[in-house]
């Protein structure tokens, strides 16, 4: 069993790449998921 889990998620705007990457305890996983959502949620980027 992984010790770890990860999400990721990235975008390309323009000609620019943004990536957000959080690794976790994989027991943990799902605690820290909503909030994690809610922050990439939250990210607005400007051009």
């Amino acid at each position: 069993m992984p010790r770890h889990s990860q999400y990721k998620v990235g975008t390309i705007i323009g000609d620019k790449a943004y990536s957000v990457q959080c690794i976790v305890d994989a027991p943990k996983y799902s605690d820290y998921l909503p909030t994690v959502q809610k922050m990439i949620d939250s990210l607005v980027i400007y051009q």
